[in-house]
Protein backbone atom coordinates (compact mmCIF):
# COMPACT_ATOMS: atom_id res chain seq x y z
CA UNK A 1 0.00 0.00 0.00
CA UNK A 2 1.37 3.43 -0.98
CA UNK A 3 1.10 6.41 1.39
CA UNK A 4 1.97 10.10 1.00
CA UNK A 5 5.59 11.21 0.65
CA UNK A 6 6.56 7.89 -0.91
CA UNK A 7 5.95 5.98 2.34
CA UNK A 8 4.95 2.34 1.82
CA UNK A 9 3.74 -0.43 4.10
CA UNK A 10 4.84 -3.76 2.57
CA UNK A 11 2.29 -6.18 4.03
CA UNK A 12 3.39 -9.44 2.33
CA UNK A 13 -0.22 -10.46 1.53
CA UNK A 14 -1.50 -9.16 4.87
CA UNK A 15 -3.92 -6.28 5.38
CA UNK A 16 -4.48 -3.45 7.80
CA UNK A 17 -7.90 -3.53 9.48
CA UNK A 18 -7.73 0.19 10.34
CA UNK A 19 -6.51 1.28 6.90
CA UNK A 20 -8.72 4.39 6.62
CA UNK A 21 -7.59 5.72 10.02
CA UNK A 22 -3.96 4.92 9.21
CA UNK A 23 -3.98 6.69 5.85
CA UNK A 24 -5.55 9.82 7.38
CA UNK A 25 -3.02 9.77 10.24
CA UNK A 26 0.06 9.33 8.05
CA UNK A 27 -0.94 11.76 5.31
CA UNK A 28 -1.21 14.50 7.95
CA UNK A 29 2.45 14.05 8.93
CA UNK A 30 5.11 16.37 7.56
CA UNK A 31 8.54 15.41 6.28
CA UNK A 32 10.84 15.00 9.27
CA UNK A 33 8.10 13.98 11.69
CA UNK A 34 8.08 10.55 13.33
CA UNK A 35 5.43 7.87 12.83
CA UNK A 36 4.74 5.39 15.65
CA UNK A 37 4.37 2.09 13.78
CA UNK A 38 3.22 0.13 16.85
CA UNK A 39 -0.37 1.31 16.39
CA UNK A 40 -0.60 -0.21 12.90
CA UNK A 41 -1.18 -3.94 13.31
CA UNK A 42 -1.79 -5.89 10.10
CA UNK A 43 -3.51 -9.27 9.92
CA UNK A 44 -2.80 -12.30 7.72
CA UNK A 45 -4.68 -15.60 7.79
CA UNK A 46 -2.59 -18.35 9.42
CA UNK A 47 0.09 -15.93 10.69
CA UNK A 48 0.86 -13.79 13.73
CA UNK A 49 2.23 -10.30 13.15
CA UNK A 50 5.85 -10.22 14.37
CA UNK A 51 6.52 -6.49 14.03
CA UNK A 52 7.69 -3.93 11.50
CA UNK A 53 11.13 -4.05 9.91
CA UNK A 54 13.28 -1.67 7.89
CA UNK A 55 14.44 -4.47 5.59
CA UNK A 56 12.93 -7.33 3.53
CA UNK A 57 14.93 -9.94 5.46
CA UNK A 58 13.29 -8.89 8.79
CA UNK A 59 16.66 -8.34 10.47
CA UNK A 60 16.15 -4.65 11.41
CA UNK A 61 13.08 -4.31 13.67
CA UNK A 62 11.62 -0.82 13.94
CA UNK A 63 8.85 0.65 16.07
CA UNK A 64 8.91 4.11 14.54
CA UNK A 65 10.13 5.76 11.37
CA UNK A 66 10.75 9.28 10.20
CA UNK A 67 8.61 10.58 7.36
CA UNK A 68 10.78 11.10 4.33
CA UNK A 69 10.69 10.12 0.71
CA UNK A 70 10.84 6.45 -0.27
CA UNK A 71 10.57 4.80 3.15
CA UNK A 72 9.25 1.25 3.42
CA UNK A 73 8.11 -0.60 6.53
CA UNK A 74 8.01 -4.38 6.05
CA UNK A 75 5.56 -6.52 8.04
CA UNK A 76 7.19 -9.55 9.65
CA UNK A 77 5.12 -12.73 10.13
CA UNK A 78 5.31 -15.96 12.14
CA UNK A 79 3.34 -19.01 10.99
CA UNK A 80 0.67 -20.10 13.50
CA UNK A 81 1.08 -23.79 14.34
Amino acid sequence: MQIALGFTFHLDSGELSNEDVMITDITRKTIGSTVDLTKYIPIKAGYRFAGWHADKAWKEPIEETMMEKKRIAYAGWEKIK
